[in-house]
């Protein structure tokens, strides 16, 4: 089994890496049996593998050629790579979450894959499922915040989408942006893939809430998604769960320490991250997403 989750949002500082390297972690600690868990840090900030490894250790995998840029331009020259060549175990978060890291030179993959032979769309999706043969069942990606070529490439990869949200103003219009952009992507990725390959919207996450207007704002979001289904099949899930605003997952972050371990955080915080996660588990890992149909 192979299952391929990308967190992303064409608006940034919502929180998507924070939420993406926790909920990695989080499933790699409580997922039994020897699922192994893997983040393709695909972000131009490489913010992945800072939050996990620090800066330092990203400079060294810099310098080691041993980054998803580098695995991705081995791949548009017609390789087939070995991607435990690329792996790093994150030792001190979990003995079955593993990086490929992050390298600041991402973007320029974006002319190396339009220009590479085959499909430049599914690139990213043949490295992934090439994975499954070096153990790893659940794969998350962390995209840039654009729908660029990277975006795309890790979109067709996957199963499943989560969208972090800032209810503000600007996060509603966002919304409305990201709607309408991925309803003309997916008339290009319905060329290539069939409707049950079509990655599945694994819901509308909430994230920095700190004002009242914050949450008068997101009601309308939480409506305003609820009104479509995607590929006029599978609604679109809220999440219950709204994350407040907090400076824990900056401590985290200065620890690189996931939020559910971390000491000296606040019992609130890692109430709602727990909260949050069992409904991720729900429609992502348990497929509620795409069992909820009308």
């Amino acid at each position: 089994m192979l299952k391929v989750i990308t967190f992303f949002n064409v608006k940034g500082g919502v929180g998507k890496t924070t939420l993406t390297v926790n909920t990695a972690a989080k499933l790699a600690h409580v997922h039994p049996g020897k699922s192994k868990v893997l983040i393709l840090d695909l972000d131009a900030q490489a913010g992945a593998t800072n939050y996990i490894f620090g800066a330092e250790q990203q400079e060294y995998y810099e310098k080691e050629e041993r980054t998803l840029y580098n695995l991705l331009l081995e791949t548009f020259s017609g390789s087939q790579p070995n991607i435990d060549d690329y792996a790093v175990k994150a030792f001190n978060w979990s003995g079955k979450l593993y990086v490929v890291p992050g390298s600041y030179s991402i973007l320029e993959a974006e002319k190396a894959a339009l220009t590479s032979t085959g499909l430049w769309l599914l690139k990213l999706r043949e490295i992934v499922h090439r994975a499954v043969d070096f153990g790893y069942n659940y794969i998350f990606i962390d995209p840039p915040a654009t729908f660029g070529v990277l975006t795309k490439m890790a979109l067709a990869a996957s199963q499943y989408f989560v969208i972090p949200v800032i209810p503000d103003q600007l996060g509603l219009g966002a919304f409305k942006l990201l709607d309408k952009g991925f309803r003309t992507f997916i008339v290009d990725l319905r060329t290539v893939l069939s409707i049950d390959e079509l990655p599945v919207c694994g819901g509308v996450v909430f994230n920095r809430l700190k004002s009242k207007t914050h949450y008068i704002i997101a009601d309308k979001i939480a409506e305003e998604a609820r009104r479509h289904k995607l590929y006029g099949r599978y609604p679109i899930p809220v999440y219950k769960t709204r994350l407040d605003d907090t400076v824990d997952y900056t401590k985290c972050l200065e620890k690189h320490e996931p939020i559910f371990t971390c000491k000296g955080i606040n019992k609130k915080t890692k109430e709602q991250f727990e909260s949050y996660f069992k409904e991720f588990y729900a429609y992502v890992v348990e497929d509620g997403a795409r069992k909820v149909k009308k």
